[in-house]
């Protein structure tokens, strides 16, 4: 389950946004937190890409993000001031917890701050004593954990600690933090004579080459460091993610089948298998 978050409307904009965070942690009845990323401005405006202008169109690269209304909003705030909350009907979760038997394994795709869903359910599963509710009938947890930079990786500490900790067990937890866009180590038309190809992303030395792979999360990542595969029926695949983290790997978000085309259906992945956050 989530939360949704309200904040006033900015710039002189009359209609207040609404976005949707899940906690991390609860510490106790009515209390919890929450892990906010602040989104700033990324990119070049279109409007600001004269270079790119030709006769009657102009051909934009389309990099410019703004900065995110909610997340900058949040951030502004100081202590003693105040955020509007909400839990309804549309903010109960894709599945229940304590997972059904029937699943006994999961791969969680979480890129950017879509890993914090799958982080509150690590904390659920692998920080538990109770075994009622600790799922130990899941026995293969992957995260994929997909993110432009090193430097933006969140929760790292934790996340290793987690991995670590499992190896020296049943390596029931594992880690895989993709680094890069899905534009990663592409050039179009670029003339060279050097061999070598682009710089590996900074920082991708300092991760352990057993939890690295370079560019965007997609169906060749799955089939290699996923918890197991389309005809394993007791496999799970959640997704959380922008927009087109669900259109490339399953289809839209609101859409709760497994679209045709796609990268997991490609895969043979059914419906019931794929759990888009």
């Amino acid at each position: 389950a989530h939360l949704l978050v309200k904040v006033p409307g900015q710039d002189g904009k009359e209609r207040s946004a609404v976005r949707p965070y899940t906690a991390i942690k609860e510490s106790k009845k009515g209390s919890f937190s929450l892990m906010v990323k602040r989104y700033d401005e990324w990119g070049v405006p279109e409007s600001d890409q004269s270079q790119n202008r030709y006769f009657l169109y102009v051909k934009t690269d389309h990099s410019y993000k703004p900065p995110g209304v909610v997340s900058t909003y949040i951030h502004s705030l100081k202590v003693g001031q105040s955020l509007d909350f909400k839990h309804n009907a549309i903010s109960l979760g894709k599945v229940d917890y304590p997972f059904h038997e029937s699943i006994t394994a999961i791969t969680m795709i979480g890129v950017g701050i879509g890993v914090t869903p799958m982080i509150r359910i690590l904390q659920a599963i692998l920080d538990n004593n109770n075994l009622k509710t600790a799922c130990p009938h899941v026995k293969k947890i992957r995260l994929l954990y997909g993110v432009r930079t090193v430097a933006d990786i969140l929760q790292r500490e934790q996340l290793d600690k987690w991995h670590d900790q499992c190896a020296l067990t049943d390596g029931r937890f594992q880690v895989r933090y993709c680094v890069g866009s899905r534009w990663a180590n592409i050039n179009f038309g670029a003339k060279t004579s050097s061999k070598e190809g682009p710089a590996l992303p900074e920082g991708w030395d300092d991760i352990d080459s057993g939890r690295r792979a370079l560019g965007w999360v997609n169906g060749d990542k799955i089939q290699k460091y996923g918890a197991s595969n389309s005809d394993d029926d007791g496999h799970r695949v959640f997704i959380c993610g922008l927009p087109a983290v669900y259109m490339a790997l399953a289809g839209a978000r609101t859409n709760p089948t497994v679209e045709t085309g796609t990268e997991l259906h490609q895969l043979g992945y059914q419906n019931h298998q794929v759990v888009k956050f």
